[in-house]
């Protein structure tokens, strides 16, 4: 568990909502639920890999047969990005604004996650170097688990 002063704080919703919504997004459309991003461990997977986003449920349910709005937010208060889950569809569509592609983020982690089997908690690690970075790994520490930083947010690769 995080200690109080090692938690996010979610940043005011105002403030990424200035990127207007939804006219000035673009739009495209996915096979990936957000009912299926949306369970513990895959949202564990998820923030491992892309750290600084927020997701946020709103105008519904969550119970699986009620349709809802599924919304992720960055850190920097920038991007934004939100999906419709409606129940039995096929394809859902996206809106994403900002810098950033948060849900274009979001699913390149959800299916590096999907395609390593979809590991639980216990397969994951996090190696701390005495430079105080950070790496993560999946099964032993010489399997780093790709993140943002890593892929780069924008597409171009960053240090960790």
């Amino acid at each position: 568990m995080r200690m109080r002063q090692e938690r996010k704080v979610e940043p005011p919703r105002s403030r990424y909502l200035a990127n207007p919504w939804p006219a000035a997004a673009e739009r495209s459309s996915t096979t990936l639920s957000p009912d299926d991003v949306g369970d513990w461990i895959a949202m564990f997977a998820i923030g491992v890999q892309v750290p600084d986003i927020f997701p946020d449920i709103t105008d519904g349910g969550t119970s699986g047969d009620e349709p809802y709005r599924f919304r992720l937010f960055d850190t920097d208060v920038t991007s934004w990005a939100t999906t419709d889950y409606i129940p039995g569809a096929d394809t859902f569509e996206v809106a994403q604004s900002g810098p950033r592609r948060l849900w274009t983020e979001l699913e390149t982690a959800w299916r590096w996650w999907h395609d390593q089997g979809r590991p639980d908690f216990h397969r994951y690690g996090l190696t701390a170097h005495p430079d105080g970075t950070e790496q993560p790994w999946l099964d032993d520490p010489d399997n780093p688990v790709p993140t943002s930083r890593s892929r780069g947010a924008a597409g171009s690769v960053q240090p960790m």
